[in-house]
């Protein structure tokens, strides 16, 4: 058996194998870097292969994902938000499909974005909480994400710490921080029958000079930014009726679940119940 420090390659759901160089959706953009990985998919940071300062986020779903209900819905909503423009949601700039040998794979085309607030909690290693003035700043933010989300009659569904990010990227960031350095570079791990898989470490961006820190003053903290991500679990809000939100088995539960109703509802005045 292998163990695979990063995503498990030889799944049977078919995680995309990914290597830098490599070009995506018929030449436009070629991967420089990968940023994260989870449960369902991994993200690579591209640029235009046309314009270098055209760069973006790719999130590529497995093969299974990628035929299942999760991933599409996160497609149907990111899409449908394009048109109210939320200042506090992941911009969706387009999706493709990719084949690779393991099959094809839905991938969505993202501005991208900084670390997420679960790995900067984790900066913390006497205690994994975060200051209180960030944790404030923090849910203040998602807060406005999630009241966004509300004025399109739309629920999350599964918001956690990994699914808030901090700060937007640009060019000149990713530009002042990538480099191709050993890191970067796969490192080959073969199986016990032979087969060898390039595993590629994650390397997460900031926007330049953040270096954000589970400590940070209010000060240095206060201009930035959190942005929501992962809408595959986004249920519809009805405001005749209430509509059902019996959730996955691995998503986090609703705090509307929570306050004890399984059923989403809108008073007239747009209060939630």
């Amino acid at each position: 058996m292998v163990l695979f420090p990063e995503e498990p390659l030889d799944s049977p759901a078919g995680y995309f194998v990914g290597r830098l160089g490599m070009t995506l959706q018929d030449g436009k953009w070629r991967i420089i870097r990968k940023l994260g990985w989870g449960p369902r998919s991994s993200t690579w940071l591209v640029v235009n292969t046309a314009d270098s300062t055209v760069v973006r986020a790719i999130k590529v779903f497995t093969v299974e994902e990628s035929k299942g209900s999760v991933a599409l819905k996160e497609v149907e909503v990111l899409t449908e938000l394009r048109a109210t423009s939320p200042l506090h949601i992941a911009w969706l700039h387009d999706h493709f499909r990719e084949r690779s040998a393991k099959g094809e794979h839905l991938c969505l085309v993202f501005h991208p974005y900084g670390r997420t607030i679960e790995s900067l909690r984790q900066t913390n290693t006497e205690g994994g909480y975060l200051a209180l003035h960030i944790a404030k700043q923090v849910a203040g933010e998602a807060l406005e994400a999630l009241a966004e989300l509300h004025e399109n009659n739309i629920v999350h569904g599964a918001v956690s710490a990994d699914h808030c990010l901090l700060g937007m990227l640009d060019a000149e960031d990713v530009s002042a921080a990538h480099g191709h350095t050993a890191s970067d570079k796969a490192e080959e791990l073969t199986d016990d029958i032979g087969i060898s898989y390039p595993i590629i470490r994650s390397r997460p961006l900031e926007p330049e000079g953040w270096d954000s820190k589970w400590n940070e003053t209010a000060v240095d903290f206060a201009g930035k930014s959190i942005y929501l991500i992962s809408l595959g679990h986004a249920r519809r809000i009805k405001r005749d009726a209430g509509e059902d939100v019996t959730r996955d088995s691995d998503a986090p539960i609703p705090p509307e679940v929570l306050a004890g109703g399984e059923n989403i509802l809108l008073s007239s005045n747009q209060h939630f119940h």
